[in-house]
């Protein structure tokens, strides 16, 4: 089933073209923007943009997946957690500090139902 063209109707498809504003105006804008060297862009409408990423029917726009895509429907216990792998964790927090290491860090340590310890550094926060 294509896309019905009024949910990919852009608020800019309403607007009248230059054609059929006042040709006076249409006129007086253009020679604006000739004498500013602006160049003028055209109008790119939302079905071709999506279009351009193949997507052409709903179930394309359902089934597409962002380019940084991360799964985040599983979680890793902090026992299984691999140096340097990214991975999502669950856990209680069981303490926090702020040190002076020789920055600022906030230092959160969480704790899961196996008893497994986690410690988080975190370097940008707000104190507040």
């Amino acid at each position: 089933m294509p896309l019905s063209d009024r949910r990919l109707a852009s608020p800019t498809d309403a607007l009248p073209t230059a054609d059929e504003a006042d040709a006076p105006v249409a006129r007086k804008r253009a020679k604006t923007a000739e004498s500013a060297g602006k160049k003028t862009k055209p109008v790119v409408r939302t079905a071709d943009k999506l279009a351009k990423l193949g997507l052409k029917s709903d179930i394309d726009l359902v089934l597409h997946l962002p380019m940084r895509y991360e799964d985040e429907t599983s979680l890793t216990p902090i026992g299984e957690l691999i140096p340097g792998d990214i991975a999502q964790t669950e856990g209680v927090v069981f303490d926090n500090e702020i040190a002076y290491r020789p920055r600022r860090q906030l230092l959160v340590k969480i704790h899961d139902d196996a008893g497994d310890e986690l410690t988080l550094r975190f370097l940008n926060f707000y104190g507040s």
